[in-house]
C-alpha cells in the first residue's frame, strides 16, 4: 500500500528505499573464504594485480561453464565505461564472435553512443545502436516496462534498458551491474557514519534544483540500515549505497523479473576478492583499472567515458581538461548551429532538458502526468503543471523534477 511517505521517498530519491530487493544484495555481500583480508594486506600490488586477473578468469570460465547455455548467442549492453567492455573482451577469449551481440543506447554524439562502435571495430561482434532520441515514449510503452518487473525506480530508464536487454528474445544476457561500486568508485568519503547518511541523503536527491517533498519530510528515516561487513574493506557510504540506491534504484532496472543475467562482479569469488584487497587499492578504483588495462590493453586503451574521452592509463591532465573543453564548446554550439545537437558532458540516455521539449511522445506523457497528479490531488503541496510550464518557457531546468512526476504517475497507475 502506498502512502503520502512513499510518495515523498520517490520525489526524493526516485525510488523508495523500504521497497528494495535488500536480501539480493545482503547475498551478494555474504561472507566467502576465497581470500583471507590480513593476507591481503602484506601483497604488493603487482601481486594483487595478477590475483585480480585470476579472480575474473575464473568468474568468466564458471559463469560461461555452469551458468550459460552454449546453444544461446550471447548480449552485451555496451556503454562508454569500462565494465561492459571487460564483459565483451572476456567473452571475445571464451566465444566466437558471431555468436556476440552488442547493443547500445543514448543519444548520437554522446559517449555512450559513439564509444561502443570504436570498442566492435574489427571484432567481428554485431552492434546494434538505439537512438533514444527516437523512441516513443507513450504511456502504455512505460507502464508495460514497469508491469516487467521495474516499479518503482526511474522512469523512463526502466523502459530504455529493458530494450537494450531485448525482453522477449532469447539471449546468455550480461551486465557489468555493481563492477564499478564494488571496484572502489563511490568510495572516498570514510568519516563518521552520521556524516555519511547526511552526505548520502544529500547526494541522492534526485531533484536539486526544486525540492519535490513535503516541507516536514525527512529522508533520513527512509534509508535501510546496511549490514556491518567488517569481513571486507568497505567505507560505510558505500554500505548505504549497496544497501538503498543499489538495492532499491538499480536492481529493478537491471534485472527486471523474467530476465536471467549474468553479473561476474556478483560472483563470489570476485566479490570477495575486491572487497578485501587494501582499501588503498580500492579508491577510485585504482586496482581494478590496473588489472583491466593489463588484461586487456588494446580494449581499455580505446576511449573512455569515465576519462573525459581518454584511455585507460593515459594520465595527461593538459589532454583530459582540453576534452572536457571541446566537449562543452560542442555543447553550446547548439545555440548556434539548428542542424546538429551535441549532448551535454556525461549526458545518459537523452539531454532530457531540451528532450522534454523536442520529443513529442515524452512531451505529452509528462504533460499528462502532470494534469493527473493534480487533478487527483497525490501532491497537494506542488503544482506539477505549473513546474511543467516554467520547464516549457525556459524559465527553469526542472527535468529531473518532472521526471521524478512523471515516474510518480506511471507507477500509481500501474496494475501490478
Amino acid at each position: 500500500m502506498i502512502d503520502k511517505k512513499h510518495i515523498n521517498d520517490y520525489l526524493h530519491f526516485g525510488y523508495i528505499p523500504k521497497f528494495g530487493q535488500v536480501a539480493k544484495i545482503r547475498s551478494v555481500l555474504s561472507p566467502q573464504f576465497y581470500y583471507d583480508r590480513e593476507d591481503m594486506e602484506t601483497k604488493s600490488e603487482v601481486e594483487l594485480i595478477q590475483m585480480g586477473i585470476d579472480a575474473l578468469n575464473f568468474v568468466f570460465d564458471d559463469l560461461l561453464e555452469n551458468n550459460t547455455n552454449v546453444e544461446k548467442n550471447h548480449l552485451v549492453p555496451l556503454s562508454g565505461g569500462l565494465d561492459s567492455r571487460l564483459i565483451l573482451a572476456a567473452l571475445l577469449e571464451r566465444v566466437e564472435a558471431k555468436k556476440i551481440h552488442c547493443v547500445t543506447f543514448g543519444s548520437p554524439k554522446s559517449f555512450d553512443f559513439d564509444i561502443p562502435e570504436k570498442i566492435v571495430k574489427n571484432t567481428g561482434v554485431n552492434l546494434e545502436r538505439i537512438d533514444c532520441t527516437q523512441l516513443d515514449y507513450s504511456k502504455e510503452k512505460l507502464v508495460k516496462a514497469v508491469e516487467n518487473g521495474g516499479k518503482w525506480t526511474s522512469i523512463p530508464d526502466i523502459y530504455i534498458n529493458q530494450l537494450s536487454l531485448k525482453f522477449g528474445e532469447d539471449f546468455n544476457r550480461w551486465s557489468g551491474f555493481l563492477g564499478g561500486e564494488l571496484a572502489g568508485s563511490y568510495g572516498d568519503l570514510n568519516s563518521k557514519f552520521d556524516d555519511n547518511i547526511a552526505a548520502f541523503v544529500k547526494y541522492q536527491q534526485k531533484s536539486t534544483k526544486l525540492k519535490l517533498t513535503e516541507l516536514n519530510y525527512n529522508p533520513l528515516l527512509s534509508l535501510n540500515e546496511p549490514d556491518d561487513l567488517a569481513q571486507f574493506n568497505i567505507t560505510e557510504f558505500e554500505k548505504l549505497f549497496l544497501f538503498n540506491r543499489s538495492a532499491s534504484g538499480s536492481l529493478p532496472i537491471m534485472f527486471p523479473e523474467k530476465l536471467i543475467v549474468q553479473t561476474p562482479f556478483l560472483h563470489p569469488r570476485w566479490v570477495d576478492f575486491i572487497l578485501k584487497i587494501p582499501y588503498k587499492y580500492r579508491k577510485k578504483s585504482k586496482l581494478f583499472e590496473d588489472i583491466l588495462l593489463s588484461m586487456f590493453p588494446d580494449f581499455m586503451e580505446l576511449p573512455s567515458k569515465n576519462k573525459a574521452g581518454l584511455g585507460l592509463g593515459e594520465h595527461s591532465t593538459f589532454r583530459y581538461y582540453k576534452n572536457m573543453a571541446v566537449l562543452k564548446v560542442r555543447f553550446e554550439l547548439n545555440k548556434y548551429v539548428q542542424n546538429v545537437k551535441f549532448p551535454p558532458i556525461g549526458v545518459n540516455y537523452i539531454d532530457y532538458k531540451n528532450g522534454i521539449k523536442q520529443i513529442d511522445s515524452l512531451n505529452l506523457v509528462i504533460k499528462t502526468a502532470c494534469e493527473n497528479l493534480e487533478d487527483q490531488k497525490i501532491t497537494p503541496w506542488l503544482q506539477p503543471t505549473e513546474i511543467f510550464k516554467k520547464h516549457m518557457d525556459n524559465k527553469e531546468d526542472y527535468s529531473k523534477a518532472l521526471l521524478l512526476l512523471l515516474g510518480l504517475d506511471i507507477n500509481l497507475n500501474t496494475n501490478k
